[in-house]
């Protein structure tokens, strides 16, 4: 239950905080996104930032974190993956809506090892549906996927372009358009994989 309290334990969303001792029991979810000690909250700042799930901090005006929840447990991802993703969402200049990390039924396996998402939104703009993509919704894309394109942690981009970029670990880049079922299966969304650490 959030908040109750035993024994001077407060438990939250995704993780429980000892008031005697003023520390948090478990490392924060996002791992290193939410900054190097593990074990803050909001960044040290709580008058700044609120943490309602746990999983990054947003402005207390509203503003969302920039990689966000529309059905994904993001604290199922690895922290490299996690780490990734925000940075995606930094470079790329926009919020990511995260659908399915290790939920769901896959063909990737990267999915249950925490190291792809698929992203559905894009700053609150759905992806696409499918055989349908709106001018707009196609411009976040082609921007999300420039900026994966340059990180070295993403690893796979398959997206409703009917495009793949792919770093084969310890080989080369390669780009290539793909049809039929690959290409009808990723028209809601953009798959993305990370590398491990």
């Amino acid at each position: 239950m959030e908040g109750a309290q035993v024994s001077g334990v407060s438990y939250f969303r995704n993780r429980a905080y000892d008031s005697r001792t003023g520390r948090w029991l478990q490392e924060d979810p996002i791992g290193v996104a939410g900054g190097l000690n593990l074990y803050q909250f909001n960044g040290n700042n709580p008058v700044t930032y609120t943490d309602p799930f746990g999983l990054c901090p947003m402005w207390w005006d509203g503003i969302p974190c920039t990689a966000y929840s529309t059905g994904a447990d993001l604290s199922k991802l690895r922290p490299e993956a996690r780490s990734a993703l925000f940075v995606l969402a930094n470079v790329s200049g926009h919020d990511l809506g995260i659908y399915q990390a290790t939920e769901g039924p896959h063909n990737d396996p990267r999915h249950a090892l925490g190291l792809g998402v698929d992203i559905n939104e894009i700053d609150r703009v759905d992806v696409g549906s499918t055989g349908h993509m709106n001018a707009a919704a196609a411009t976040l894309v082609g921007d999300v996927d420039k900026a994966a394109k340059g990180m070295n942690q993403v690893r796979t981009v398959l997206g409703p372009l009917g495009h793949v970029r792919s770093d084969v670990e310890g080989g080369a880049k390669f780009e290539r358009q793909f049809e039929g079922k690959l290409k009808a299966d990723h028209q809601s969304h953009l798959h993305v994989t990370f590398y491990a650490d």
